[in-house]
């Protein structure tokens, strides 16, 4: 399916409108790739009938789901080693020892797309403790939150291809925590348990009693405008506990944006932490 100048434009107010993401021009090869699916799926020969129709007359389900597909990002497991390496040497031996009177620990994943990101997170932490944390004693909570309900769908059954255990995910691992579920890869209970799904539009705002000793929150603000950038940023400037750490993309000036966040120089990667 072809989408011509007026249609992409119609589909990227709507995102823009419901979500504060920003599609630049020349993507309409990616609009073409994600909302073809849209279309077929809720009975549209094609884009252009797709957006005709929900020009007339807006049905809610079917604009979410465009808005909801046009805001999945690519993932894959352990997405930056450097990043993750770090994560496992030194931000999760530093935020448990400042945890350690309460041994409480909460790491909120934002973005979290089909779930790699959280569940690289929670490997990590089985791997750290020698098993489930929780056997160890710890409340540990990784919080994992996205758009999209179809995303989530999928993170929360833990299922992946061939094709997606390849991308990432060392062969220890996937023999470690996985188990073949006909042609897929099946992620063990006890790790996908340790994580809950929940979700979030986060220009919408949010609010709740849970701070965050650890957040991940890569390659989200790239979307955004900058006004719209600030707002999530104090929101979570907020969301952290005390000397808590916060991880970007290598792409993401955040400290031009907002001087409260320090980048980590030994981290080699975004990782910040917060100035109080």
């Amino acid at each position: 399916m072809s989408i011509s100048a007026s249609d992409f434009d119609w589909i990227r107010m709507l995102v823009r409108r419901s979500s504060a993401i920003v599609i630049e021009d020349g993507k309409e090869y990616l609009a073409e790739s994600k909302i073809t699916p849209v279309a077929r799926s809720h009975g549209f020969g094609s884009i252009a009938h797709l957006v005709q129709e929900m020009r007339q007359k807006p049905d809610e389900k079917v604009c979410r789901a465009i808005v909801e597909a046009m805001a999945i990002g690519e993932t894959y497991f352990f997405r930056d080693p450097q990043a993750f390496q770090f994560l496992r040497t030194n931000m999760l031996p530093e935020a448990m020892a400042r945890a350690s009177a309460t041994k409480r620990l909460r790491v909120w994943c934002a973005a979290s797309s089909t779930g790699q990101e959280p569940y690289s997170v929670a490997m990590i932490l089985f791997e750290h403790f020698g098993g489930d944390p929780r056997s160890a004693g710890w409340d540990v909570r990784v919080v994992a939150t996205d758009i999209s309900l179809e995303a989530l769908s999928r993170a929360r059954a833990g299922r992946y291809s061939q094709q997606e255990v390849g991308r990432g995910l060392p062969a220890k691992m996937l023999v470690r925590h996985f188990h073949r579920s006909g042609l897929d890869w099946q992620l063990n209970d006890d790790v996908r348990q340790l994580v809950e799904y929940e979700r979030l539009n986060l220009v919408e705002g949010w609010s709740g009693p849970m701070r965050f000793n650890l957040i991940l929150m890569r390659n989200v603000l790239i979307y955004f405008d900058v006004e719209t950038k600030r707002g999530i940023l104090d929101r979570v400037f907020h969301d952290l506990e005390p000397g808590g750490c916060i991880l970007f993309g290598s792409a993401e000036t955040v400290n031009l944006l907002d001087a409260r966040f320090e980048s980590l120089s030994e981290a080699k990667s975004m990782w910040c932490r917060v100035r109080r």
